[in-house]
């Protein structure tokens, strides 16, 4: 009867486990299965070329501009939290230990939101693995509630490693300001 009982009390358990917290927010699961709240309503207006040799079929294209666009949302929350954690999925494991020796200071009030993007795709392996691009990025800040706007050229290197494309590099060019 005892086994009874506590075989019935570890079921129920996990009964109620299953009912009350949702697949996405379950610890161990894949990355693919998980949902990314970050990066969910992030969609900016995203325009691209190509320059490569090689150039990218319209697939890896997709597959790419919806991780690039998902990288900016965590950068964008990596500016306004420093939570390096959020985002690790897009990151490199080199870019990843680079931020975590070297955190930004950062400011709960100042947001950053990216309006759009004219992607220029300078090199795109012919793997599919490995792209360069130039990015002029347009950006609006909501600083302690005033905003302003910004328009930035930006280079990075992304790598295609399990389920994403994930930032290796980045370096910002000058930023202009924009009415």
């Amino acid at each position: 009867m005892k086994r009874l009982m506590a075989v019935m009390l570890v079921l129920g358990g996990w009964l109620l486990y299953r009912l009350y917290v949702p697949i996405a927010d379950r610890e161990g699961l894949p990355e693919y299965v998980r949902l990314d709240r970050i990066a969910q309503n992030h969609k900016p207006e995203m325009r691209w070329n190509h320059h490569s040799i090689f150039p990218p079929d319209s697939q890896s294209m997709v597959d790419f501009l919806r991780d690039y666009a998902a990288l900016w949302a965590h950068l964008n929350h990596l500016r306004q939290t420093n939570n390096v954690q959020a985002g690790k999925a897009y990151y490199t494991e080199n870019w990843f230990r680079q931020i975590c020796r070297n955190p930004a200071p950062f400011q709960a009030d100042n947001r950053r939101h990216d309006l759009s993007h004219s992607i220029g795709v300078e090199n795109w392996s012919q793997d599919k693995l490995i792209c360069t691009i130039s990015d002029t990025v347009k950006l609006r800040y909501d600083e302690s509630g005033t905003q302003r706007n910004a328009s930035a050229l930006i280079w990075a290197v992304m790598l295609k490693q399990g389920d994403h494309w994930r930032l290796d590099a980045i370096r910002f060019g000058t930023e202009e300001p924009m009415p």
